[in-house]
């Protein structure tokens, strides 16, 4: 009887470092997501602030990614996870290495940027750029509206005026990366998302 205590609280201990370990992984990727924006803004705008941002938060990826692989071989050291519990933290381990070279990515963005002396994008690559903010949008409101990652769905967008060229020259891509089979662009003040099942 004592062992079956033993071996409960021993399984709730793991969960909860399972769970924290989701937790690190998942502020990693939104400090590494910032990072992303913020380079895109700075090459975009020729932003040199923004990518001295970049620049200096490195150092902040860098050690988060430290942390979490300490946390990795912890658990693996001292808890010994077999089955689906070694799989999620494998994969945390692989998905954090990952983050921190997206991260480097951003930095060596960011470095460019501060060489630059002149903007370096045309008009083509800020549309293909603007589309691809729009889809990573549409992206975040399927998540919010609990849609399976295969659903198809009806897409409304509300565009600045400025951007409603830009969305209407990748429309195609827009729906195929999004699964979108009905798309309306509409003129507004800023972006604005709306999705339904098909």
């Amino acid at each position: 009887m004592i062992l079956l205590e033993i071996d409960k609280v021993m399984v709730e201990f793991i969960e909860s470092k399972l769970v924290r370990l989701r937790k690190e992984v998942d502020e990693m990727w939104e400090l590494v997501r910032t990072q992303i924006d913020k380079s895109g803004n700075a090459v975009q705008n020729l932003n040199r602030e923004d990518a001295q941002t970049v620049i200096v938060r490195e150092k902040h990826v860098n050690a988060f990614e430290l942390k979490i692989d300490s946390d990795i071989e912890d658990i693996i050291a001292l808890y010994n996870p077999v089955a689906i519990d070694l799989r999620f933290v494998l994969a945390m381990l692989k998905i954090n290495t990952n983050l921190e070279r997206l991260g480097d990515f951003a930095e060596g963005i960011a470095r460019f940027v501060i060489r630059c002396k002149e903007p370096v994008l045309d008009a083509d690559l800020l549309a293909e750029g603007y589309a691809r903010d729009v889809i990573r949008s549409v992206q975040d409101a399927r998540k919010a509206a609990d849609l399976d990652i295969a659903d198809r769905i009806a897409l409304v967008l509300t565009v600045p005026a400025v951007n409603v060229a830009d969305v209407e020259q990748f429309k195609d891509l827009i729906a195929r990366e999004t699964l979108a089979t009905s798309f309306e662009v509409k003129e507004g003040a800023e972006l604005a998302v709306e999705v339904a099942k098909a």
